[in-house]
């Protein structure tokens, strides 16, 4: 039982310190499924099958010793039939084994689907589409489960058919042999006894020799189970105290990271595959490095508020992954000088705050939910529920703090399962906070909120931004513009809209500067067309937006990338934007002269 257990929660550790290819190329019905039925039949019918066959064997040797004693001349008949009975489920366990996989292959496609039907049920709903998704798709996979399954069960009469043909030939050996063979000797006794132990073998044997293939089958989930076991796991977990010490002597590795700066130098990241599990022949190349981002090279000073944007597939969120480590990387990331392989992974995630674009709640109570590891107290929690106006929710809860949260946030809004999510952030008071479009799926005012409560929580930490609304951006201190995964252009957002696109990218390719402004430096000058017109507030110059039938092929005279996706908003909004950005620049300027 002990043994059980440990195994259990060897897997359970195994797939829980794996590498995120695991996940990606493993669909959660594929995981559930080894931890359902195949952990049910480790557990229960693994053992019960072993303790049948160990008496099955017992009692088929004492048989086969009280026949050959009547009559050893059965010896060799016996042999044969032995060796009959061992090819019937030698051909038995080859032909189950693969049904049985099969049938594992096509439960773990109907789970999948069912929890994809659930998870987009409110879509499915929306368009009428029940009928195509839920009953034919789900019907399909159906008929493909229960014809496998109709083949394991058709295997296992036809074996134990054969076991009882099989059975009854030996019965009929034994029974003739002793009219032929038979001594004057022999007692009649003996004879009956040796039938009758025969008559009880050939009910007994085909029950014993399902249970013993069943053992070999069930082993194929002790197979499943201990591919899980031996996963690979992410290394380095634990920091190394010895690199820590090498590449900063005077760290203080219990309050790092408190400044927050953040370097990447060429760093590159490939989206890991499962390791192949036969070696390549002689000859065969192998698919070259798919990478998400290569070369990026910068570096985030201390307290900076940076965003990145780009079009989709341009490689923003894989730089987010990069910096939490979640695929294999090549270059060098430092967070206060320390490295992730210095830090040890659990350490380096565990220091960094992120806000994701889908909030992570559990089904749990508001307190473990916000803090897992019960480091602070009720009166920080509701302080921090202050901080995103969700005190008064959280009071209006059944037992406050203890009130319990359903799977993923349960009956939460999209919003308010992001402010808890914040209130998180708030309670960890992180040096560096991380957003991947954390606004995206929320109302306006919610996401006014929450970019208010990051200037005033996170003013002293280090913000780093994926932009889905560029208004929420124009007053960072920096944007960088992605692009076909390499940083394209890089500055604060009003000198990427008023400087052209080749002067942007010479910025771009240029190493990363130590301060934000080497010297005070004047406003840029505003292009002419650029002013307001006094009639219409909300009108731009006919030159700095227009309608392109190619957004993507720009000149050296009309910007880079940013400016087009400024301009790609519309009239009206990329005019805001350009306000915003100018506002903010000579604030910013102000601040530096001061």
């Amino acid at each position: 039982m002990i043994s059980v257990i440990l195994f259990i929660f060897s897997s359970i550790r195994g797939v829980t310190n794996a590498p995120m290819w695991f996940f990606h190329h493993n669909p959660s019905g594929r995981i559930l499924n080894r931890f359902s039925k195949d952990m049910g039949q480790v557990d229960t019918l693994l053992p019960v099958a072993l303790v049948d066959c160990l008496g099955f064997f017992l009692e088929v040797i004492a048989i086969l010793v009280v026949v050959c004693l009547v009559n050893w001349w059965l010896v060799l008949p016996t042999a044969v039939v032995a060796l009959l009975l061992h090819f019937l489920r030698i051909l038995f366990l080859h032909t189950s084994r693969e049904l049985k996989r099969i049938e594992a292959i096509a439960r773990s496609q109907s789970l999948n689907h069912a929890a994809a039907t659930v998870t987009g049920l409110t879509t499915i709903r929306s368009t009428r589409e029940q009928q195509r998704t839920l009953a034919r798709e789900f019907d399909k996979l159906q008929d493909l489960h229960s014809s496998s399954w109709t083949l394991v069960l058709s295997t296992n009469r036809a074996f134990g058919f054969w076991m009882d043909m099989v059975c009854c030939l030996y019965l009929a050996i034994v029974t003739f042999s002793f009219f032929l063979f038979v001594g004057p000797d022999t007692l009649g006794g003996n004879v009956g006894l040796a039938i009758t132990q025969v008559i009880g073998l050939v009910g007994m044997c085909q029950y014993g020799m399902r249970q013993t293939a069943e053992v070999e089958n069930q082993m194929t989930s002790v197979e499943r189970i201990l591919e899980y076991t031996n996963l690979p796991p992410e290394k380095p977990v634990e920091p190394d105290m010895k690199a820590l010490k090498m590449e900063n002597p005077n760290l203080d590795f219990e309050t790092w990271p408190s400044q927050g700066e953040i370097v990447f130098d060429n760093v590159s990241l490939e989206y890991e595959r499962p390791p192949a599990r036969e070696q390549p022949q002689e000859g065969v190349k192998l698919d070259e490095p798919a990478y998400a981002i290569r070369g990026v090279s910068f570096r985030i000073r201390p307290g900076e508020k940076v965003a990145v944007v780009g079009r989709t597939g341009a490689g923003k969120s894989s730089l987010i992954a990069a910096l939490f480590r979640l695929s294999k990387i090549s270059g060098s990331i430092r967070v206060d000088g320390v490295s992730a392989e210095a830090a040890g992974l659990r350490r380096w995630r565990s220091r960094l705050c992120a806000l994701p674009q889908r909030p992570a709640l559990f089904a749990a109570s508001l307190r473990d939910n916000l803090d897992p590891q019960r480091v602070y107290s009720d009166a920080q929690i509701y302080a921090a529920l202050d901080e995103v106006e969700l005190r008064a929710w959280s009071g209006a809860q059944a037992g406050g703090l203890a009130a319990r949260l359903g799977d993923g946030g349960g009956a939460l809004s999209s919003g308010q399962r992001q402010l808890l999510c914040l209130a998180r952030a708030v309670l960890a008071r992180r040096a560096v906070l991380v957003l991947d479009e954390a606004t995206a799926n929320v109302d306006t005012e919610t996401d006014k909120h929450i970019q208010a409560t990051i200037r005033t929580k996170f003013a002293d930490s280090t913000v780093l931004t994926i932009a889905h609304r560029l208004n929420t951006v124009m007053d960072y201190d920096r944007v960088i513009v992605m692009d076909k995964g390499r940083v394209v252009e890089s500055g604060h957002p009003f000198e990427l809209l008023t400087q052209t696109s080749q002067q942007q990218q010479m910025r771009a390719d240029a190493p990363p500067r130590r301060a934000l402004l080497g010297k005070t430096q004047a406003p840029l000058a505003i292009p002419e067309n650029f002013r307001q017109d006094e009639s219409d507030p909300l009108a731009l110059g006919r030159d700095r937006v227009r309608t392109y039938s190619n957004r993507s092929e720009m000149t050296d005279q009309e910007g880079g990338i940013f400016k087009s996706l400024v301009e790609q908003t519309g009239q009206e909004t990329a005019a805001m934007l350009y306000r915003m950005a100018e506002e903010s620049y000579n604030n910013m300027l102000q601040k530096k002269q001061a």
